[in-house]
This record gives C-alpha cells, sequence and structure tokens, in this order.
C-alpha cells in the first residue's frame, strides 16, 4: 500500500509498515500543504549564514538550497544578502555611524559592508546617504533587491 505525502495526520510507513512520525521541522510537511515557509523566510532573513538557516530548520544545507532554489528561483544566500541590506538601509535612515550600521547589519566590517552595499547599490553607503532623493528610497516596502 502506498502512503501520500508525509503529512502530521497520515504518518510514513518504514519499511516494516510501521507508522514512523515526522521530524518537528520537515520542510517536505511544509510542502505537503503548500503552507509558505514563514519558519523558512524567517530563519533565512534572522541568520548571517546559510549553515545557521539550516541548524534552525532542522535539515542540511544541501537541502536548504534545494527548497529555497525551487521556491524562489534564488540561493538561500541571496535572501540573506537581502536581509542584510535592508537591514543596513533602516539603519542608515536612522543616522548611525557606519561602522556601527555595518555591525548591527551583521557585516564583519565597515570595508565589507560598504563592498557589499556598493556592488548591491551602486554607490557608497556615505554617498546614498548623502542624496536626497535615495535616501526616501530607503523606507520604501521591496526596496533593496
Amino acid at each position: 500500500m502506498r502512503i501520500g505525502p508525509a503529512c502530521p495526520s497520515n504518518p510514513r510507513k518504514n519499511s516494516l509498515g510501521r507508522a514512523t512520525s515526522l521530524p518537528k521541522k520537515d520542510i517536505r510537511s511544509y510542502e505537503a500543504y503548500g503552507v509558505l515557509n514563514d519558519d523558512l523566510v524567517g530563519a533565512l532573513a534572522s541568520t548571517s549564514t546559510v549553515m545557521v538557516a539550516a541548524r534552525q530548520l532542522g535539515v542540511s544545507e544541501r537541502t536548504l538550497h534545494r527548497h529555497v532554489r525551487k521556491r524562489t528561483g534564488e540561493a538561500p544566500s541571496f535572501w540573506i544578502e537581502l536581509a542584510r541590506a535592508r537591514r543596513a538601509l533602516r539603519a542608515l535612515r536612522v543616522g548611525l555611524p557606519l561602522a556601527e550600521v555595518a555591525f548591527d547589519a551583521g557585516y564583519a566590517d565597515q570595508a565589507h559592508f560598504t563592498r557589499a552595499f556598493g556592488a548591491r547599490f551602486g554607490c557608497s553607503p556615505a554617498k546614498f546617504r548623502r542624496n536626497p532623493l535615495l535616501m526616501p528610497l530607503a523606507g520604501r516596502p521591496g526596496f533593496a533587491g
């Protein structure tokens, strides 16, 4: 007898025909219900590495990478960097010193932050902050993409 998709109300069966329960954070159980993975998005947005996000979700890095790429078309590192860029933009709007912005956003140092910021936005954080046309954009939802 074949068992359908794994879900808590319909447990999987092992090779001996005994029911097995799903792990708490099994990504496949989210897919079985078509649920948008708030846990997945939250884990990526709140960490600085794919390894930490995978540990929070209880899966391997490769499994996390496969599922994120399948759902979004982008690697987990893209979403982690996007979350960092958004944290940095919020801090820039407040007027914190650049070294503190870098630290708060999770960058190793100000130079690392400046390089990553320049690659994403095409200018340094200092130039971005001084530009009266760009700073209002920093507060818009979806900006930093």
